[in-house]
């Protein structure tokens, strides 16, 4: 368990850890999670997965919903709108929220190996307009992860690995579309639109 990364979690006022009424530590974490759909065919926005250009790393959500977490201080609109401008710059004003609705989620947090409350505001929301991201095919970055895979190869193999092997899960997945949104830090996210 990573405490300093945790213990700025709870400093920069992304969550909070507390101890429950069973006497166990928790940690609670507010979330804004976008739940964005097409007019046209339905389909909803799925992250894939995340790009680290600056530790040369792939993070692998296998295929969830964008989310961000809510700061202190925040509502759930600001966090909504501060997921479209950091996540999805190129659909701020292109989005139009439905409604929101409250989920609460409870499991031990993978990076951190404690409990942790999800307290989940999913936010529904309709694409206003066309989605006009450049796209390659979900085979194209796979045959490009696995076979010529970048240059910092070592460090991100197993990362590039879980993604080609998300790309892969369906033979007919392969020619589906697959969008990339730069960030800056010199990474960025992998997105694709999918039927539920």
């Amino acid at each position: 368990v990573d405490f300093a990364e945790l213990l700025e979690e709870v400093e920069q006022g992304k969550s909070v850890v507390v101890v429950n009424g069973e006497g166990m530590v928790e940690r609670v974490l507010p979330l804004a999670v976008l739940h964005l759909t097409r007019d046209d065919d339905a389909r909803m926005l799925v992250q894939l997965a995340t790009w680290d250009g600056t530790k040369g790393e792939i993070d692998c959500p296998q295929c969830q919903l964008p989310a961000a977490k809510r700061k202190d201080g925040e509502t759930t609109n600001d966090t909504f709108q501060r997921l479209l401008s950091t996540k999805l710059p190129p659909l701020q004003g292109r989005v139009n929220l439905t409604h929101v609705d409250q989920q609460v989620t409870k499991k031990a947090s993978e990076k951190y190996g404690i409990y942790t409350k999800y307290l989940r505001s999913v936010c529904h929301a309709q694409l206003s307009g066309p989605f006009d991201l450049a796209a390659t095919t979900a085979q194209e970055c796979h045959d490009l992860l696995v076979h010529k895979g970048p240059s910092r190869q070592s460090r991100v193999a197993d990362g590039h690995a879980a993604l080609a092997d998300i790309l892969s899960l369906d033979e007919h997945f392969l020619n589906h579309p697959v969008h990339y949104v730069s960030d800056k830090n010199d990474g960025g996210i992998f997105y694709a639109w999918l039927t539920v």
